[in-house]
């Protein structure tokens, strides 16, 4: 098992394919530095993303210098994928593991996330302080490879499997004009 753990991680590639969100309604398919996981964090292969509600207006700018708060960013909070490289000081998972993301969970340590209330973390957007809200203030799903704490995801039952999403998007422009819930992007 650990070798085929080990050949799993020799497979990570150095660049990855990311779609940058570069300004407003602006997009670019870039290839980009893989990541590294840091103590408590894994890198997921993402296998499935799906564009929520809030992703068209991040994209047209409505939060702008919130969410994102510069340019270029990689958006998308919703995500599906496979654990393919663990840090060190991370218990508990395995290459190989199905997990689908939670994209905010707070900074574990304030008042407010020590009393359940998370979704106010006094550290709201400081990455130094480990507050992480993936597609908003941190690196998101839009990408082959996303770094995520182990606070921030699920792991699916062994016999789940990721269906395919029912779309691919070569070109990112037609992605700005998409609407609704539950699309899903590829990055190919």
């Amino acid at each position: 098992m650990r070798e085929k753990e080990e050949n799993k991680m020799a497979a990570i590639p150095k660049k990855m394919k990311a779609l940058l969100l570069t300004g407003i309604e602006t997009f670019e398919l870039r290839e980009i530095d893989t990541p590294e996981p840091g103590p408590g964090e894994v890198l997921a292969k993402v296998e499935a993303v799906a564009i929520c509600g809030t992703d068209p207006k991040i994209v047209k700018g409505a939060f702008k210098g919130l969410w994102p708060k510069s340019y270029p960013a990689i958006i998308g909070h919703e995500w599906a994928g496979t654990i393919v490289k663990v840090g060190s000081e991370t218990f508990g998972f395995s290459v190989g593991d199905r997990v689908a993301g939670e994209p905010h969970k707070g900074c574990g340590y304030c008042r407010n996330c020590m009393t359940g209330r998370y979704n106010i973390c006094e550290n709201y957007g400081n990455l130094e302080s480990g507050h992480r809200h993936y597609g908003f203030t941190a690196p998101g799903a839009y990408a082959n490879i996303l770094r995520v704490q182990v606070e921030q995801f699920i792991i699916f039952p062994i016999n789940f499997l990721l269906k395919k999403p029912p779309m691919s998007i070569q070109q990112p422009q037609p992605f700005m004009g998409l609407k609704g819930e539950g699309l899903f992007l590829e990055i190919v």
